[in-house]
């Protein structure tokens, strides 16, 4: 009983912290060059505490998962952003690629 109240004086004392999500992307690509209609696969999976993945491709376009596939059908260079959350924090890891023919 004496172990369950100072358990519970603990918890109400320090609460309970969520860890902070940690950002991470791996790619099926050297980062840099990718060519025009190109299958890019963008891995999430290197994140840590993370329960959400979002990927915004920099084209107005974008997907959820821990894994994304994204075919671009324009050159130009774009800047490919995951945010990575769990219930109450996020983090954001960034990669740039040139999109050429």
């Amino acid at each position: 009983m004496k172990a369950c109240f100072i358990a519970l004086i603990t918890l109400l004392f320090f609460g309970c912290s969520t860890p902070n999500p940690s950002a991470c992307i791996g790619t099926n690509l050297a980062q840099g060059i990718i060519s025009l209609r190109d299958t890019l696969v963008l891995d999430g999976s290197c994140s840590s505490d993370t329960k959400k993945y979002h990927w915004d491709f920099g084209d107005g376009t974008s997907a959820d998962g821990v894994i994304a596939k994204h075919i671009y059908t324009k050159e130009g260079v774009f800047y490919i952003t995951l945010a990575a959350s769990n219930s109450k924090k996020a983090d954001t890891a960034s990669v740039v690629f040139s999109v050429q023919k």
